[in-house]
């Protein structure tokens, strides 16, 4: 008898684990290397799908992705409509607002230029941004005047290609992706700047989920 209740209990704790809600979560739409495909699940050639492969798995709930614009991720999130949110770039701006993770891994912001770097200590240079986005806060504090913004990471590098900016700030992973689809041989980066990455979750999120998060996050990243 106490074999069966040992095996009623398990069933039911299973049975409570499939019946849970699945966490709403979101991704910026504007990430060349990610999209969502159509079991609601992150995919594409970025190394973080493999990693959030193991984060579902050490999370122990279910996770249905969506796209949104970046601004957006961050409003849902705020208002508590979205639960969780990644990859984000990790700034005091977004950290007034959310809850952050432990960082799954550095990433390096690029200036991107063609053939030589202009002076950037000349903080009138014509300097393209993704609206938004960590690099969009940093040039601000920088004190940058001359600033020209773009929706969309591949619209921005375009912008550069065109020559309507001397520079634009890329994190580096876009920037991988996006000059591999050029054969612009003038085209060169410098890292300026080292900063975190992760997921930011909802206000309302509760200390277990956090701790949760985070725990798995430390087991999965690389």
């Amino acid at each position: 008898m106490k074999g069966l209740a040992c095996i009623a209990i398990i069933a039911f704790c299973y049975m409570e684990l499939v019946k849970a809600d699945p966490l709403k979560g979101g991704i910026p739409a504007t990430l060349p290397s990610l999209y969502i495909d159509q079991q609601g699940l992150v995919a594409g050639d970025h190394g973080d799908v493999e990693f959030l492969t193991c984060f579902a798995k050490q999370l122990q709930q279910p996770i249905r992705w969506k796209s949104y614009p970046t601004a957006r991720l961050i409003e849902e999130t705020h208002n508590n409509k979205i639960d969780i949110i990644f990859p984000m770039g990790f700034t005091q701006e977004r950290r007034a607002l959310l809850i952050e993770s432990q960082a799954v891994q550095e990433i390096e912001d690029y200036w991107v230029y063609k053939s030589a770097l202009p002076d950037t200590s000349n903080k009138k240079i014509s300097l393209g941004v993704k609206l938004g986005s960590p690099q969009d806060s940093y040039v601000q504090r920088q004190g940058f005047k001359n600033i020209l913004r773009h929706n969309d990471y591949s619209g921005l590098f375009n912008m550069l290609l065109v020559g309507r900016v001397a520079v634009v700030a890329l994190p580096d992973v876009v920037y991988k992706s996006l000059i591999s689809r050029t054969d612009d041989s003038t085209i060169k980066f410098t890292p300026y700047l080292k900063r975190g990455y992760g997921f930011y979750l909802k206000p309302q999120s509760s200390a277990k989920f956090i701790r949760s998060a985070n725990q798995a996050t430390l087991n999965c990243r690389p």
